[in-house]
């Protein structure tokens, strides 16, 4: 379950990708885990979920989504390995720290068939853009990021709201599964 909390500084341009969130790139060759994008795709808006997996397979889903530049957003994407759902989440913030947070929303599922998993050893996460199977970087987000959250399991939506006003540790309860988390607020130097 990748989740990022997310402001547009612009809206993509007519046939761009900005990334918010990847690991590896999103090809047969570098076996991504998991890519979280805003695009644009011959003038409408779309928020996307994807994953690659072990054979080289690319499962995504795509929802039309118009996001307001200059608000805080909190995207989400979920693989429930038991039903074999693929989600993808949306709330709004007014500002970074959560506050008048709204509660996450499904705006998109789709289920898939048997998918075997990727885990991806080795490979980067990336917050803002992604990398071209040659590695270099690409579809680079126009944006200011927040908190960036992985895990290795499903997050219930109950979980995902709890999250969205408050610090998470891997010792906090609701916290099982967060194998990855960038709060994104060190400043200058880590100050």
């Amino acid at each position: 379950t990748p989740n990022i909390f997310y402001r547009p500084e612009s809206a993509p341009e007519t046939g761009a990708t900005h990334v918010l969130l990847s690991k590896g790139g999103l090809d047969a060759t570098t076996l991504a885990n998991y890519w979280l994008a805003y695009r644009d795709s011959a003038g409408t808006k779309q928020l996307r979920v994807a994953f690659c997996d072990s054979g080289g397979t690319v499962y995504d889903l795509v929802v039309a989504q118009t996001l307001t530049v200059g608000r805080w957003y909190a995207v989400a994407g979920r693989w429930n390995s038991t039903s074999k759902v693929l989600d993808l989440l949306l709330a709004e913030r007014e500002h970074r720290t959560g506050a008048g947070a709204t509660a996450y929303t499904v705006i998109g599922t789709t289920t898939l068939g048997a998918v075997t998993a990727n885990v991806g050893a080795g490979q980067l996460v990336r917050i803002g853009c992604d990398v071209s199977a040659t590695g270099s970087l690409q579809n680079a987000a126009n944006g200011t990021f927040s908190e960036a959250r992985l895990c290795n399991s499903y997050v219930s939506t109950t979980t995902l709201n709890s999250w969205l006003a408050k610090r998470i540790s891997r010792t906090t309860a609701d916290a099982s599964g967060v194998v990855g988390y960038w709060r994104l607020d060190d400043g200058v130097n880590g100050r």
